[in-house]
């Protein structure tokens, strides 16, 4: 069984008024063991109220990256999530266990276009993702359909906008918002309808080779039932789950990823 070992945490920021990004430092001599594949997620230990708490969360940062970043959102009686949030500081220290996970992008030689359905927290493995097809090939393209209640609800929302600055016609945002009504954005939730708007009318230029569904069982059904129903072939979906424990510390968990 892997160990825990202790990091310190070197930015804590806030990304909505309910979720932080969490930054740890990565010591020289253990760089080999936090070494990670984008998508792949980590847990942390830690003692709330007297009692020894794991959780898992997924990383957001390129593997390329010198730290390892997740988002921790709060959610109602998640005793780590609201620590996290409110009394976590930079300086800091947590137990994490190394990288793992199946949910995974294994990068290509050859140039791809993938495209992601990620609501609410699922985005941050979604990050990863898209950093890294996004820096594995100058010519890879990455369309990116991401639901959430606001826009101030919207985890890394700015630096979403800078991927679409950075990566001009190689990267595209699909925002779809349940209760606001934004410019460019859609109203209501990642369903049925707005799946097929995404690939037969918007992008239907567009060959992809790989589809990655990141959020709650809901919405993941939803968009593959979808795809399989347009002819996406079942080994082009890969999913994962975010769900709550049972004991109703609704804390945001993460379950490996596997090919629908």
């Amino acid at each position: 069984m892997s160990d825990f070992y202790s990091l310190t945490i070197d930015k804590i920021s806030r990304l909505t008024p309910n979720s932080v990004a969490v930054s740890f430092i990565i010591p020289k001599e253990l760089e080999n063991k936090f070494s990670f594949e984008a998508g792949q997620y980590i847990t942390v230990k830690h003692n709330v109220g007297g009692e020894e708490i794991r959780r898992a969360y997924s990383i957001s940062s390129s593997p390329k990256d010198k730290h390892i970043t997740i988002g921790v959102k709060k959610v109602p009686e998640g005793r780590f999530s609201a620590f996290a949030n409110s009394s976590l500081k930079e300086g800091d220290q947590l137990l994490i266990m190394p990288p793992e996970g199946r949910f995974v992008y294994k990068t290509s030689n050859k140039q791809e276009n993938i495209c992601a359905f990620a609501a609410g927290s699922g985005i941050t493995p979604i990050m990863s993702i898209a950093r890294t097809v996004l820096e594995s090939h100058p010519e890879n393209t990455f369309v990116l359909v991401y639901g959430n209640q606001n826009k101030s609800e919207t985890m890394f929302h700015q630096e979403i906008l800078e991927l679409v600055n950075e990566y001009k016609n190689r990267f595209t945002v699909q925002f779809v918002y349940s209760r606001a009504r934004e410019e460019d954005s859609l109203f209501g939730r990642i369903d049925t309808s707005v799946v097929n708007f995404i690939l037969k009318n918007k992008f239907k230029e567009i060959n992809f080779n790989t589809f990655y569904l990141c959020g709650p069982e809901a919405m993941i059904n939803v968009a593959c039932d979808t795809l399989k129903a347009i002819g996406v072939p079942e080994d082009s979906i890969y999913f994962e789950l975010f769900t709550t424990t049972e004991n109703k510390d609704s804390e945001t968990n993460t379950h490996e990823g596997k090919t629908m």
